[in-house]
């Protein structure tokens, strides 16, 4: 169980790849070529797994992850203005893997899914995004 005021978001998960799962990417070069191109290259309405486009799906997700984060964060800075009290530049830490990392980043400065590959989230890494309270996108971020 996580302490009072933390959040598990079911969207904040690794990019969905449907039949990839578990495949290796030479059974994947040799059985789905044109996909498998189009995910090296980053080509997200190329990238089509069953029928599905992932990264279209992940950008998607991405948004929706921002949305209940700022949502939330608003929450807080009005609640917080009534009692003296306010969380106006409080940090939220979002634990993810390289796509969702490419996708969160992305997304919080309007950048469509066309862009990923293009800012390549490292293993294991981390960023910090500056978000300006009631802002729709965010300002700048730093690794």
């Amino acid at each position: 169980k996580l302490p009072d005021g933390h959040t598990v978001l079911h969207e904040l998960r690794e990019i969905d790849l449907y039949g990839w799962e578990g495949r290796d990417k030479y059974d994947l070069k040799s059985n789905d070529a044109q996909s498998y191109e189009a995910w090296e290259v980053g080509d997200p309405y190329n990238f089509v797994v069953d029928g599905k486009r992932p990264l279209v799906e992940l950008w998607s997700r991405a948004e929706q992850v921002w949305d209940v984060i700022r949502r939330h964060q608003q929450q807080q800075d009005f609640e917080g203005i009534g009692h003296g009290e306010s969380s106006i530049g409080s940090d939220t830490l979002l634990v993810c893997h390289g796509s969702l990392g490419q996708a969160l980043l992305c997304t919080a400065f309007g950048w469509d899914e066309t862009h990923f590959r293009k800012y390549e989230f490292p293993n294991c890494g981390l960023v910090e995004i500056s978000w300006v309270p009631l802002e729709e996108r965010a300002r700048n971020w730093r690794w």
